[in-house]
């Protein structure tokens, strides 16, 4: 077996933490190892670090790392020089990931950077064309084509076993984000809840089905509704999401998709959250019980030790970026918006 992918995880924020987490659950496989991290907050690198989320990632009570066994950097530039990581997770503010992703490509690290990786197509481009000139891997963290319930979803509308996708709603709601104040409620630097939570169902409407021909939004960039056109698929298109239910309401993950010979329907609330219905029968489909965070670590780390190409790209990331900015467009004008072809 190869020596594990040394992991570098800059922002220990919750999903910082997150990633941490997600690294240590593969220490005991030998594919990676938890080498360094790196937080501008001295307080967060005892390794006791807590913080919160909308869906729980372990146990905020326990050490989240060693500082005797991971090194600890107050800055990205001197993790990415120590040559500690042969991977680096950038999980820092919005507006940061593709100065310090490029930052990590040219100084030799693979990258993981989180959603959204810019909230302009622009900014994903600039990005997009170091990767294009170096020999690293630069994966965004597309977490829901992770998912073991939307990778499930995926398959059944690309290989056509239920028939047709004839309709499919998504919903994504929740509170505002409150571990990094003054960051989520300014859409200047996170682009809303549009770039940073809805994102996750537009881009898991292009990884099913490409670009939609148009694009219909309402609301506001804090709580919106889309619909989709795709001329394919019959029926209605609809995601909803956004910040703006109150804390108790807790998060909300769900989908409900109509094919010609089943309904499939997954709640995050329920105990058997996902339900396969054909006819008067409805069963319960068993899922892996790891999560998209976890599963989308373990795809990169092994797309780095095999030389392969991760499933997620930053091409399908300028992709989704230009659904979006198209949304946008359509919540600011108020009226819908068609996309060019391809």
């Amino acid at each position: 077996m190869s020596d594990p992918v040394h992991v570098g995880v800059i922002g220990l924020g919750f999903m910082g933490q997150t990633h941490c987490r997600s690294v240590q659950r593969l220490e005991d496989t030998g594919l990676a190892r938890l080498a360094c991290v790196c937080d501008g907050r001295g307080d967060r690198l005892s390794g006791k670090v807590a913080g919160s989320g909308n869906i729980a990632t372990g146990d905020d009570a326990q050490t989240l790392f060693d500082p005797s066994g991971v090194r600890t950097f107050r800055d990205a530039s001197a993790l990415i020089d120590s040559g500690e990581a042969d991977l680096v997770s950038i999980c820092t503010p919005s507006d940061t990931h593709v100065d310090l992703a490029i930052r990590a490509l040219e100084g030799g690290c693979h990258v993981l950077v989180e959603k959204p990786v810019a909230t302009s197509g622009a900014e994903i481009a600039r990005l997009a064309e170091v990767a294009r000139g170096s020999d690293r891997l630069c994966m965004p963290a597309m977490c829901i084509r992770f998912w073991p319930a939307w990778r499930w979803l995926h398959d059944r509308i690309t290989d056509g076993t239920l028939g047709p996708l004839q309709s499919l709603s998504l919903t994504r709601l929740g509170s505002m984000p409150d571990w990094s104040p003054g960051f989520y409620d300014n859409p200047e630097r996170s682009g809303g809840a549009l770039f940073d939570l809805h994102i996750h169902d537009t881009d898991f409407l292009y990884w099913c089905l490409g670009m939609p021909d148009r694009v219909d939004s309402s609301g506001d960039l804090m709580q919106l509704a889309t619909l989709y056109h795709y001329p394919q698929v019959p029926g209605p298109i609809l995601a909803m999401g956004g910040w703006k239910q109150q804390p108790a309401f807790g998060f909300r993950m769900r989908y409900t998709a109509c094919f010609a010979e089943a309904t499939a329907d997954f709640d995050l609330a329920r105990d058997d959250q996902l339900c396969l219905c054909r006819g008067d029968v409805s069963e319960c489909v068993e899922l892996s019980p790891l999560s998209g965070w976890d599963l989308e670590m373990e795809h990169l780390v092994r797309a780095i030790i095999e030389g392969s190409r991760p499933e997620a790209t930053l091409e399908d990331a300028l992709r989704v970026a230009e659904i979006l900015e198209s949304e946008r467009r359509s919540l600011a004008e108020d009226r819908g918006v068609d996309l060019a072809p391809g």
